[in-house]
């Protein structure tokens, strides 16, 4: 009797578990990224640790914002055809809407923020932390939509937006004292961070 009413108990609990479950659906990006090193790379598919279109994640935790993307982790990167970026310390709170009057992301100065550090990994490995750079990087716009704004190209929802601009700097290369970094674009569009 107590073997029964112990099984039936873990059945009912599980049933339960299996019920609370909810059909997440895994982070989504669109955009670019533009390296000086070499290499314009378009994205848009879906992150995860593997298994999905990129690896990596997005994360908004209070009024910060971070995220990992790459064709393969950072260990795993082969080439010059693949790019892995880690952007840290996105700081906040995000303004509320993307676009302006005509249709085009805004950009204006007073929405201009900054980030602890961003991690590139192409043919080499550079790391810009923003207290170096400060005047030569900036968030330009990190955002969230309004109701009806939807991406340019395939006009999907979406959920954050940020467009990192760095110019004018010479990071070097942590594996290459020849490879010098002298500017990065971000622009991305997040769903289900």
């Amino acid at each position: 009797m107590k073997k029964t009413t112990i099984f039936v108990s873990l059945t009912v609990l599980t049933l339960f578990l299996l019920s609370c479950e909810e059909d997440v659906e895994p982070p989504h990006i669109q955009g670019r990224i533009q390296v000086s090193t070499g290499g314009d790379f378009k994205f848009d598919g879906d992150l995860a640790k593997k298994g999905t279109d990129y690896f990596g994640y997005c994360e908004k935790d209070g009024d910060n914002f971070k995220f990992e993307i790459g064709h393969n982790d950072s260990a795993h990167v082969s080439g010059a055809s693949e790019i892995y970026v880690y952007v840290n310390g996105v700081k906040g709170p995000p303004q509320e809407g993307v676009f302006d009057g005509t249709g085009k992301p805004k950009k204006d100065q007073s929405y201009y923020t900054t980030f602890s550090s961003v991690r590139i990994i192409n043919t080499n490995t550079f790391t810009v932390k923003n207290s170096e750079w400060s005047d030569k990087c900036d968030v330009e716009l990190w955002a969230t939509p309004i109701d009806g704004e939807l991406t340019p190209e395939t006009k999907n929802k979406f959920k954050h937006y940020v467009r990192i601009n760095c110019s004018g700097i010479s990071a070097e290369s942590s594996n290459s004292k020849d490879a010098i970094l002298s500017s990065f674009n971000i622009e991305m569009y997040f769903s289900h961070c």
